[in-house]
């Protein structure tokens, strides 16, 4: 389940990315104005997506201590 919700939200990012750009960026764009905002947008996006590719959807799983059960006295 984890790595399903890892590639939803990398889709997310990359759908976003995509529409900003369609918006603002490209030429002759609807929305010209705001074209330096949106171009940090998708370059942070990008670097987060870098640093996620990198480290995993597991990282920091080693990090965590066993579950503890509780003890049961039978009798």
């Amino acid at each position: 389940m984890d790595a399903q919700v890892f590639v939803l939200w990398m889709l997310v990012i990359v759908a976003a990315a995509l529409a900003g750009w369609w918006l603002a960026v490209r030429p002759r764009a609807s929305y010209r104005g705001i074209a330096t905002p949106v171009s940090f947008l998708i370059i942070i996006a990008a670097i987060l997506m870098c640093v996620l590719a990198l480290s995993g959807p597991r990282a920091g799983a080693h990090r965590l201590p066993p579950p503890t059960y509780p003890a049961t006295l039978n009798r």
